[in-house]
């Protein structure tokens, strides 16, 4: 043990083997946290085929090379060495095939690969059934060819109302509002300014 006289402590001992860790579900082995608690029975570990989702996250054992015998700790088949006592997963432990995570309640969540902007793509295009994305285009030709119909009617519009815009402009010419108001020697001048048309000066004496 570290008596607190040294700055440095002896390496504590290793547990005995087959002793439980892991919150029972597994067992130790040379100093390690190792293999699942079924190996001490002589079993093996393997995924639980409940239905429902907490039963997926309880420990279950079968015979080794025996799938069909995978069965939970809490059965009557493993009573004899878990007293029927339900061992549930440690929260992190993969479930359902490694498709999804046990949480803290014990309960299986299964993982999204695809995300929700997969799943919205899938529900509305249906790629799901699909290999790839030309197999898609092939099925949905149809569709293709009315986007493409669609885009070219939008951009056939936009430079037709553009253009008469621009006509309009052209046709009206600039305006002119600009006025200058000068005073000089008790004299106002009122002066437009018209580029097309000087005749349109106009003096008033005060």
């Amino acid at each position: 043990f570290c008596s607190g006289m040294a700055p440095n402590c002896p390496a504590a001992a290793p547990k005995p083997n087959y002793t439980l860790c892991n919150m029972g579900t597994r067992i130790c082995l040379n100093g390690f946290c190792d293999k699942s608690v079924c190996v001490k029975y002589g079993f093996e570990k393997c995924d639980c085929s409940s239905t429902s989702m907490e039963g997926k996250c309880q420990l279950c054992c079968q015979v080794p090379g025996n799938p069909e015998t995978c069965t939970s700790t809490g059965s009557s088949t493993l009573q004899a060495y878990f007293n029927s006592t339900r061992v549930k997963l440690p929260p992190g432990s993969p479930c359902a095939d490694k498709q999804g995570y046990c949480d803290r309640l014990g309960i299986c969540r299964l993982v999204d690969a695809d995300g929700p902007i997969a799943r919205l793509k899938n529900f509305f295009l249906k790629l799901d059934k699909f290999e790839d994305l030309a197999e898609w285009m092939k099925s949905h030709w149809w569709a293709i060819l009315i986007i493409i119909m669609t885009l070219a009617a939008l951009m056939s519009s936009t430079v037709f109302l553009c253009g008469r815009t621009l006509d309009s402009d052209k046709e009206q010419g600039p305006k002119d509002d600009s006025r200058k108001v000068a005073t000089k020697r008790g004299r106002t001048e009122i002066v437009m300014d018209n580029p097309w048309d000087e005749e349109d000066e106009k003096e008033t004496r005060i």
